[in-house]
């Protein structure tokens, strides 16, 4: 009688790790494809959305709401501002007829001098002058009240001159300068603004 032969079975072989890691790595690029995918879409819908709004805000907006560079603050233009300054205020020719004079009359004085030869000479200064003022409400009356003053004080001046202290350019407007100085001393303000020589005879 034989003895029953033993038959080897099959053994259960354990399942390859590679089989796991593949259907991982699927997993992952199909996780990774939906994201790319829904970022690129809200991507693109915000950026329509945007455009959209920009649009819109853009159409809402009409010229009046943005003055143009030529109209200033209150909406007025530089034309009109010119025209407007134009009829306010005096002109230069205005300002200037309104200006004050004021007569001081003859001054006559003794005046030394020297003839070719070194020899000292004597003579006679006979000046005629005006004094231009600032044409305010009260400067006549304070001009005309001053006047003996002025007019003493400007005596005083050209008696101490001599023939040589006037000739010339520099000597006419060293004259003017010394002149407006003491009338402004004698008035006690710079309301004179001028001295004007009508007549300067040296004799």
């Amino acid at each position: 009688m034989k003895a029953p032969s033993l038959k080897k079975g099959k053994t259960d072989e354990p399942a390859k790790p590679g089989g796991k890691l593949k259907s991982a790595r699927i997993t992952l690029l199909i996780a990774g494809l939906v994201a790319v995918l829904s970022l690129g879409g809200g991507i693109y819908f915000a950026r329509y959305a945007l455009q959209k709004d920009s649009a819109a805000f853009e159409a809402g907006a009409t010229p009046q709401e943005a003055p143009s560079a030529a109209e200033g603050e209150h909406g007025t233009t530089a034309k009109e501002e010119d025209r407007g300054a134009g009829k306010s205020g005096d002109t230069p020719e205005d300002k200037g007829a309104a200006t004050g004079l004021l007569e001081i009359g003859d001054l006559t004085t003794n005046i030394t001098g020297f003839d070719a030869k070194g020899a000292p000479t004597r003579g006679f200064l006979k000046l005629n002058v005006v004094i231009a003022y600032k044409p305010d409400p009260d400067s006549k009356a304070l001009m005309e009240s001053r006047k003996p003053f002025t007019k003493d004080l400007f005596n005083a001046y050209i008696r101490g001159l001599s023939e040589a202290d006037l000739r010339g350019t520099i000597g006419i407007l060293t004259l003017k300068s010394e002149l407006l100085k003491r009338a402004r001393a004698a008035v006690g303000s710079d309301v004179p603004q001028e001295v004007l020589i009508n007549d300067l005879i040296v004799n």
